[in-house]
């Protein structure tokens, strides 16, 4: 894949089987974003309008990947590392999928309030005057902000998925850029400590840190069996820029 540094890149994956989008109201039997085969698609995304008009069009049975396959493919099948039994498909694992060096890429910021006692902000302008707090160098980058699906079934639900277009995105970079976000935001008094069932220790803060990473399925869309469910729309932020440079 000759990208050149160009563009940055993602990965669209659709099931073959089963729905991967989140499904409202909440059903205790399905999990969304499951995977168990399918095909993957990598798209060259010039402009982050062309990043939302791409989520825009995505369908229940599919979900965006932040890397790319390892072995250079821009398609082709796709399995979770349980079910490898196509030939020729790669796993959604750390083995298969991570980020190209030659590449700009599209980091998640995954915010949420639940953990955060009185802290919201209601809108994507809010989002963005926020993030700019963390990191000033992010008013001239491309950045797309949009509510999370919870949002759109419940807009009291205040959830946001931002898009922050990046360059010299490696494993080291990355963590060292979501780290340092974290620590901000415990500087600012926005971080606290939970204890999970089994007493161990969870960081928390307003964003989550699991999606940083090349293999981790976004999951986009939702849907509904019940025909009187409404999904409302909420306006992105569509911010186009340069790429935000990453150091270790």
């Amino acid at each position: 894949m000759d990208n050149q540094n160009e563009h940055p890149l993602i990965t669209v994956v659709m099931s073959s089987s089963n729905p991967l989008g989140k499904k409202y109201p909440k059903d205790e039997k399905y999990s969304p974003g499951v995977l168990y085969s399918g095909v993957f698609q990598v798209y060259t995304i010039p402009t982050m309008i062309g990043l939302y008009q791409l989520i825009k069009q995505l369908t229940k049975y599919q979900v965006l990947i932040l890397g790319i396959p390892k072995n250079g493919l821009i398609s082709g099948n796709i399995v979770s590392s349980k079910n490898n039994i196509i030939a020729n498909a790669i796993t959604r694992t750390k083995e298969h999928i991570g980020w190209d060096p030659l590449g700009l890429f599209f980091l998640l910021v995954d915010i949420d309030f639940g953990d955060i006692p009185n802290f919201i902000l209601n809108t994507a302008k809010e989002v963005l005057d926020f993030l700019i707090s963390l990191d000033p160098e992010l008013a001239r980058c491309g950045i797309l902000i949009l509510p999370s699906s919870s949002q759109k079934f419940n807009t009291q639900k205040k959830s946001w998925h931002v898009y922050i277009k990046c360059s010299n995105v490696n494993d080291m970079t990355v963590k060292v850029y979501s780290e340092t976000l974290q620590s901000i935001c415990w500087n600012k008094g926005l971080g606290i400590i939970k204890f999970s069932k089994v007493g161990s220790m969870l960081v928390r803060q307003v964003f989550d840190m699991a999606v940083f990473s090349p293999e981790r399925i976004v999951v986009e869309s939702c849907f509904s069996d019940d025909e009187n469910v409404v999904f409302h729309e909420i306006e992105p932020l569509i911010q186009e820029g340069i790429a935000r440079e990453l150091y270790e």
